[in-house]
């Protein structure tokens, strides 16, 4: 933050060039984005102020910093439901633009000046998607007013607004999106003041170091960050070289060669799979397959209610670390186990709540009733216990026999006639109930668990 700050008190913008990478390669890049951002908007609203002569910058460029708007929500929303790795990537790849635009430079932009509003539209999109992505509005508006031939100042107060106005609707999209945690926003607090240090001491540097040496010394800089950069994400193209092996192939080769396979293997029945999942192209879908199946078979998310996944899944993250009441022994299961990032939780969590059970009214008078107990006494063993009304009355025999079948794998109630219950679970009564309660054949959105 100190380095980022005496950049841009150095030369009037970049504290996210130097900022966001260099918290990058250190934690996800969402993460490195939501510490970076009240500091980021102070700087940016310091930036504006200076100069004064408003009208000739932000009074004619204002369409632009319109665009980057409009960039910035969509830039974050990707931000959002896009895998780490490749953004990692993208923040390379910005950071490239940026130290070989003068390359860029030498082709024709003659359509600048007679596409004026086209211009602005495009290079306003690609530098808020850039800002909402990975912190980095600057490469393609930099590139965008040095080919406009703009002074500096003016140069300075329009980038300075297009920063703010991205990071306004950045921020807003990621707190709407719930991606903000209390912890991760009074960070905000100490790095604003450390920003504001490197600001104070880099206008004073600007007056006693010559721009061309400090612009040289930034560019090894940033360029040492890219490429630190790209070995973080290139594990990412690497794995999409093999994606042709499913991960749960992967996994049960895994358990294989686990001395500790077995007992993993017996978890959750294998009640699922890939193509069963809601939605099964999403983010939060691709990675309860990559991460959960490392150390039991695919959970369905109907397995808990959306209220009772997020506990769940903070405890299955805290297992993969090696923690655990096991001691030596979860750490000797856990140690080819990888976690997933504060970031990807937060959207696995999301996915799972997202197709939670809906669980039984505890008031339903299918509960009064004794085939209602005995299928609450088997439904709760595993999972929430649903409502009727999430299948109809055809459905629900078929889905009586597959929990039968799982519960048999289990060896719990339906197994061996010592372990039953009394009264004995009998589930011809218990389908008869749920066909009395199921929905009507031809409501509309009927599911199969």
């Amino acid at each position: 933050m100190l380095v980022a700050g005496i950049t841009q008190g150095a030369l009037g913008f970049g504290f996210p060039s130097i900022s966001t990478p260099i918290l990058v390669l250190m934690t996800d890049v969402k993460t490195a984005i939501i510490l970076n951002l009240l500091p980021n908007f102070i700087v940016n609203v310091v930036g504006v102020v200076r100069g004064g002569n408003w009208t000739a910058s932000l009074g004619r460029y204002w369409p632009v910093a319109l665009w980057v708007l409009v960039g910035s929500f969509f830039g974050a929303r990707f931000l959002i439901v896009a895998p780490q790795d490749p953004i990692r990537l993208l923040l390379a790849l910005s950071i490239f633009a940026y130290l070989y635009q003068g390359w860029l430079v030498h082709l024709d932009w003659g359509w600048l000046s007679r596409r004026p509003q086209v211009s602005a539209m495009v290079f306003g999109l690609a530098g808020g998607f850039f800002s909402g992505t990975v912190n980095q509005a600057l490469p393609p508006l930099l590139i965008y007013f040095t080919l406009l031939n703009l002074e500096t100042t003016v140069m300075t107060q329009i980038l300075n607004l297009c920063f703010l106005g991205g990071k306004v609707v950045q921020a807003g999209t990621l707190a709407f999106a719930g991606q903000i945690r209390l912890s991760q926003a009074l960070a905000n607090v100490p790095f604003t003041f450390i920003a504001l240090a490197g600001l104070w001491i880099g206008m004073r540097v600007q007056q006693r170091v010559s721009p061309h040496v400090y612009k040289r010394v930034l560019r090894y800089l940033l360029f040492a960050m890219a490429v630190l950069l790209v070995w973080q994400g290139s594990g990412w193209l690497f794995s999409l070289a093999h994606a042709a092996a499913p991960g749960i192939e992967q996994a049960r080769k895994a358990w294989a060669q686990n001395p500790h396979g077995p007992m993993m293997t017996r978890i959750l029945p294998p009640s699922v799979g890939p193509r069963d999942l809601p939605d099964a192209s999403s983010a939060g879908a691709r990675l309860t397959v990559r991460y959960c199946v490392q150390c039991h078979h695919l959970p369905n998310p109907q397995m808990h209610t959306a209220e009772r996944w997020q506990p769940v899944v903070e405890r299955m993250v805290w297992r993969m670390w090696g923690n655990g009441n096991m001691g030596a022994v979860m750490r000797d299961m856990m140690a080819h186990v990888k976690a997933p990032t504060d970031s990807e939780v937060q959207t696995l969590t999301r996915y799972l709540e997202a197709h939670g059970q809906k669980e039984i009214d505890p008031a339903h008078p299918a509960l009064r009733t004794t085939a209602g107990q005995a299928f609450t006494i088997a439904c709760s063993q595993c999972h929430a216990t649903p409502d009727p009304q999430r299948h109809t009355a055809r459905e629900w025999p078929t889905i009586v026999e597959r929990m039968k079948r799982h519960m048999a794998w289990a060896n719990t109630v339906a197994g061996t006639p010592e372990l039953r219950t009394n009264p004995e679970l009998k589930t011809e009564e218990i389908v008869k109930l749920l066909q009395q309660y199921a929905r009507p054949a031809d409501a509309a959105g009927a599911k199969t668990r």
